[in-house]
């Protein structure tokens, strides 16, 4: 771990925390979704209820921040008023049956490079975190994957202050190491980290792997099939 390096991932003990935990590796990740109120929560939102009563119990789960973190990267920063944006683009699909193969059609396409993806608490859900592209908006990015997956997103998560409430370690489909580092998402840093799947930086269902899911040129396009993609944003 290099020193001084700024934290893009950060987290709250649940909803109503106000204060950004910083997480600076895939093992601190691991341990928040090992607590042992996270699988009794979970258990208990995928127990059924009504949709008011499992978003109750939602907001008792740890929730990371993923699209914004604090400028100073420190634990004890409040949360509100104090986020800037990471780099990365979050992406929901709900209320779903086939959270894996929604996975295995984003993972084939491409067209973003992937650092987390995993099934959300109801277990009718499929998260991704992705490198956002320069110049190109969490809203176009969000855009793109409904067109390319043919599904309907969660369009709040275009605020960067959005939680993404803990999973289960087993619901993990896709995590790369680089999520958790600055810039680590670039052409330049991903160079680096090369020789470093050896030793688990990305993994699939538990197994390292390369992740290729990324543009080589980091281009984005402007229209989809003759369609802009802000008028696809205005849609939405």
């Amino acid at each position: 771990m290099r020193e001084n390096r700024v934290i893009n991932v950060g987290y709250v003990t649940h909803a109503f925390d106000k204060i950004w935990k910083p997480v600076a590796s895939r093992e601190e990740f691991l341990a928040v979704l090992n607590l042992p109120q996270v699988r009794t929560i979970i258990d208990d939102i995928r127990a059924g209820g009504t949709k008011a009563d499992k978003q109750k119990l939602k907001q008792k789960l740890p929730a990371f921040f993923f699209m914004g973190r604090t400028a100073d990267s420190l634990p004890g920063s409040r949360v509100k008023g104090n986020l800037v944006p990471t780099g990365l683009a979050m992406i929901d699909v709900d209320d779903i049956e086939n959270p894996e193969e929604i996975y295995e059609r984003f993972k084939e396409n491409g067209e973003f490079r992937l650092l987390l993806s995993h099934r959300t608490p109801s277990g009718h859900g499929v998260r991704f975190v992705v490198a956002k592209p320069d110049a190109v908006s969490i809203e176009e990015v969000q855009a793109r994957v409904a067109q390319m997956l043919g599904v309907k997103l969660d369009t709040a998560c275009k605020d960067i202050s959005r939680l993404s409430y803990a999973c289960l370690p087993e619901d993990i489909f896709f995590l790369d190491e680089d999520i958790f580092n600055e810039n680590d998402n670039d052409d330049d840093n991903r160079a680096s980290h090369e020789d470093e799947n050896e030793d688990g930086t990305a993994y699939e269902n538990g197994a390292s792997h390369d992740n290729d899911n990324h543009n080589d040129n980091g281009s984005f396009p402007e229209e989809y099939e003759g369609v802009s993609y802000k008028k696809i944003v205005e849609s939405l």
